[in-house]
């Protein structure tokens, strides 16, 4: 059975990609200012105690959003979905400490972790904006739109705004009282 697990800078480091080699060096900028801000620096997914994905991501440009710096999943594990469950549990615990977007910068296969395939990134709900080099994941309407499921597009279905339905009673934050509120 998967788990998901956060994944700390030491543990990081050591995790070569498995598409490009490439390992996290511990010196890395990115990685201890992570740490230091939400103390991780991404999620891994353990498959019958074996890893087999991991999510890495760093601080952004702006203090309420956060990079991909490196997402794979094993390629004999992948198509179990495991790719978007790294994407729902790191959003998860990126909006836990108030982060509101993941950013991405999106590649044409499985070249390298850095750079996730753009289909990929579209199927688990990131948008690349006109003129804009980044992909985008707006966290509080994937977090929603996993725990709604199907009824997610109904109810963006009749907002105008497009920005979805607030949660109720603390259901993206977790953070609520006996009475249900947050």
């Amino acid at each position: 059975m998967p788990r998901i697990s956060p994944l700390t800078s030491a543990e990081l480091c050591k995790l070569p990609c498995p598409y490009c080699g490439r390992s996290v060096a511990n010196s890395a900028e990115w990685v201890h200012a992570a740490q230091a801000s939400w103390g991780n620096a991404g999620v891994r997914l353990l498959d019958d105690g074996v890893l087999a994905g991991v999510l890495a991501f760093g601080p952004g440009e702006q203090p309420k959003q956060a990079v991909v710096k490196a997402l794979w999943v094993h390629a004999d594990q992948v198509g179990h979905g495991y790719g978007r469950q790294l994407i729902q549990a790191g959003a998860a615990e990126l909006l836990r400490h108030r982060v509101e977007t993941l950013l991405a910068v999106g590649g044409n296969g499985h070249s390298s972790c850095a750079t996730p395939p753009r289909d990929f990134l579209a199927a688990v709900g990131f948008t690349k904006p006109p003129g804009e080099a980044l992909w985008r994941l707006e966290l509080r309407r994937a977090v929603l739109e996993r725990t709604l499921g199907p009824l997610s597009g109904l109810l963006r279905a009749f907002g105008s705004s497009g920005a979805g339905p607030e949660p109720v009673a603390g259901a993206i934050s977790g953070c609520t009282t006996e009475s249900g509120t947050p």
